[in-house]
């Protein structure tokens, strides 16, 4: 049966690098002044992360690349020695645990406009409106805002039969209405956006600072 935990439990692991404190009573004062500081990451919020990895191990989150890459964030600070300011720490598994978290909120009324935009776009053309689907609307919403928080402009990995357009523009003029138009004039972009056989479709949008600008507006559309 293991020793039961204690605040000082960790003095009796095993260690690769010690350093060397040639004033035990400067770092014994040192100590005492960091018992008095708040935690990194209080016992909830440890309890939470752990619920919510769960649901993402059990395949019901979105976003699983992203929630390892902020725990990964978040444990290289530490392991490195580099002190970090302890809201950093916190903010990364904060991130993870946002991720983890399975999606539920609607869609932001930029990405219900883009629905309303595209449908438009296929009833001039005769074609049928497309029903929203949440699922589909929550893969393209955490796809804009990884391409903003990357730097990036690319597809997602996608199943078969699913369809996608992404577009981009500065905050100054980029919305909805001039993302479609932009894949109409593309004849790529037009053919998925007015496919007679999709049925669904989920919309992402995201705005932020983008590579060299300093406010850029990301729009995913996908389709099934």
């Amino acid at each position: 049966m293991p020793a039961p935990w204690k605040p000082e439990s960790w003095r009796g692991k095993p260690i690769v690098q010690v350093p060397e404190y040639p004033d035990q009573a400067v770092l014994e004062d040192v100590e005492r002044n960091l018992r008095n500081f708040p935690p990194l990451v209080f016992v909830k919020e440890v309890r939470d992360l752990k619920a919510k990895l769960a649901a993402v191990a059990a395949g019901e989150a979105v976003g699983h690349a992203d929630v390892g890459e902020r725990l990964r964030e978040a444990l290289l600070l530490v392991r490195r020695r580099a002190l970090p300011h302890r809201c950093t720490v916190r903010r990364r598994l904060g991130e993870a645990v946002a991720l983890a978290a399975p999606a539920q909120a609607a869609p932001t009324s930029m990405e219900r406009r883009l629905v309303e935009r595209i449908n438009d776009a296929r009833a001039s053309h005769g074609l049928r409106q497309l029903r929203f689907a949440p699922k589909l609307g929550e893969g393209a919403s955490a796809w804009s805002q990884r391409l903003v928080r990357r730097d990036a402009f690319r597809h997602a990995r996608l199943r078969a039969g699913t369809g996608e357009i992404i577009a981009w523009g500065t905050c100054s003029w980029f919305r909805p209405a001039r993302a479609v138009r932009m894949w109409l004039d593309s004849p790529g972009h037009r053919a998925l956006l007015l496919r007679p056989g999709f049925r669904v479709i989920g919309t992402g949008w995201a705005s932020g600072s983008w590579r060299s600008y300093g406010c850029a507006e990301m729009a995913v559309a996908r389709f099934r």
